[in-house]
């Protein structure tokens, strides 16, 4: 048994044609059904049952499919493992992020990936935290850099914490409250906020804070670009 009869089965079962299978693997229909005679006859079993209409796996074909499948994986995941230690790494990164990401350069980050792994194709998308994790659920990303609350994540994910950042309040200069080292959700609450939009990871993480002492953030401004915001609270 070989490789390549093991990839013939996967293609022929993907799609129940062997004509299909051929123009995937590249190669003629009689070369497809002399594969699969020579595996059927070293087996000693019927792999596909075969129609004028339709190519079809016996009960002992989705066996050897299930095995082939398993095979063929660990195979690739050989292939990609030697690639990273020769520094041959290929493909394509699908990566999430959300802005801010305080003192984490996430820009810096990448460039360096890219840097060193310049065969890898690098896809960024700018989302809030609950659309990222849609999309990590969903595998169109395969990482995302985002704020969230390790304890309350679940085990749909596998996070690694790469920075902690502490709520600040930016004032301007000449605030009442700019004479407190701290300031309380309390006083807060008695103030006009520049937020930023409903399902951005901060505001909810703020407004869940506030929710525990009953109390409400009075939301004056919506705005999610750093600067503005800046301006707006100056």
């Amino acid at each position: 048994m070989e490789l390549r009869h093991l990839r013939t089965i996967a293609a022929v079962a993907r799609h129940g044609s062997f004509t299909k299978a051929g123009e995937e693997l590249h190669l003629a229909q009689s070369a497809i059904s002399q594969q699969i005679r020579r595996l059927e006859a070293e087996l000693g079993i019927q792999v596909f049952t075969r129609s004028s209409r339709s190519v079809e796996l016996t009960a002992e074909g989705r066996l050897v499919l299930d095995y082939a499948h398993r095979v063929l994986h660990e195979v690739e995941g050989l292939h990609n493992e030697l690639e990273e230690l020769s520094g041959l790494l290929r493909g394509e990164l699908k990566l999430g992020g959300m802005y801010p990401t305080g003192l984490f350069d996430l820009a810096d980050v990448i460039a360096d990936f890219h840097a060193r792994h310049p065969g890898v194709a690098i896809h960024m998308v700018e989302r809030t935290q609950d659309e990222l994790l849609d999309k990590l659920r969903c595998d169109d990303l395969d990482a995302a850099f985002t704020a969230v609350d390790p304890d309350v994540l679940g085990e749909d994910f596998a996070a690694s914490l790469i920075w902690e950042e502490e709520f600040v309040v930016a004032l301007p200069v000449d605030h009442p409250l700019t004479r407190f080292e701290q300031v309380t959700l309390e006083q807060l609450a008695g103030e006009e906020l520049v937020t930023y939009r409903e399902n951005s990871a901060l505001r909810l993480r703020l407004e869940k804070a506030m929710a525990k002492l009953g109390l409400e953030p009075r939301n004056a401004f919506i705005c999610t670009e750093m600067g503005a915001v800046r301006a707006l609270v100056s």
